[in-house]
């Protein structure tokens, strides 16, 4: 298992083969996807690596002063899918770019703040520092002077609403299926809010029943068979089990001070 966490400086010293955290930490972090379902940064490098995207771009969590990352020798830093860092106005954060280019441009707010050359055989992967402002971040990969890929990343408001996103519409009656539906956390856009940790409740009526209900947070602990649970960076999903017979199941999601959803999927 490798986990990635915050310690005390100071920054020297070899990592360890392995690290084991204190409790309550349940799930190791590590690998490509989280327990959700969700890319990770891994995957995003791999994407790139394996010819199936030509730019992805993350943003590695800020360090709390005073600390330092510590990631195991499985691990990988902490970098998301975020341009939403309230508190950290001015301060300098990474931004990783993972691109086939031979270039690399950011522009933040509508002004071309990097052009970096990405010098050298082997080279797809650059940290490029930039001071932190709320708006939009964009990526864009050049190869021979042609644009060959472009990413944006686009700061979230507060919270405002939930969202339920099924994985499909339909899924089998019989007992041995499940469906998922994913619970994200939204400003009045529409965007995720990738820092929201809110509570969520769930009822589920009709031709199912919720069996799971849980986010991808490595440090939580009790049943994931309650209807209830806290998202982590904004998002948590349900595992829904069909009763038997054709029909259509309805979700409800609720979170105090937010516009509730509700979805509904037939089971056939």
């Amino acid at each position: 298992m490798s986990f990635n966490r915050c310690t005390p400086e100071p920054s020297s010293g070899p990592r360890g083969f392995f690290q084991l955290p204190d409790y309550p930490w349940y799930v190791s972090y590590c690998g490509d996807i989280d327990i959700i379902g969700q890319q990770k940064a891994a995957s995003y490098a791999r994407d790139v690596l394996w010819g199936i995207s030509n730019l992805e771009v993350a943003v590695r969590q800020p360090v709390p002063e005073g600390m330092r990352e510590l990631t195991g020798l499985w691990g990988w830093p902490d970098e998301v899918r975020s341009w939403t860092w309230p508190g950290s106005e001015g301060r300098e954060l990474l931004v990783r770019a993972y691109t086939s280019g031979d270039r690399v441009t950011l522009v933040l707010n509508g002004k071309g703040i990097c052009d970096h050359e990405m010098f050298g055989s082997g080279r797809w992967a650059v940290d490029l520092p930039v001071a932190y402002e709320p708006g939009e971040l964009v990526a864009i990969a050049w190869q021979d002077g042609h644009e060959i890929g472009r990413r944006s990343l686009l700061t979230a408001g507060a919270p405002s609403k939930l969202l339920l996103r099924p994985e499909q519409p339909t899924v089998n009656c019989g007992r041995n299926d499940i469906a998922y539906v994913g619970v994200e956390v939204s400003d009045n856009e529409g965007k995720l809010v990738p820092d929201a940790t809110v509570p969520v409740s769930l009822t589920v009526r009709g031709a199912g029943e919720l069996i799971a209900l849980g986010s991808a947070n490595p440090l939580v602990n009790g049943s994931f068979q309650r209807s209830r649970a806290t998202t982590f960076r904004g998002r948590c999903l349900a595992i829904i089990r069909p009763a038997g017979k054709p029909g259509h199941v309805r979700v409800d999601a609720s979170s105090p001070g937010l516009y509730g959803a509700s979805t509904s999927i037939a089971t056939v």
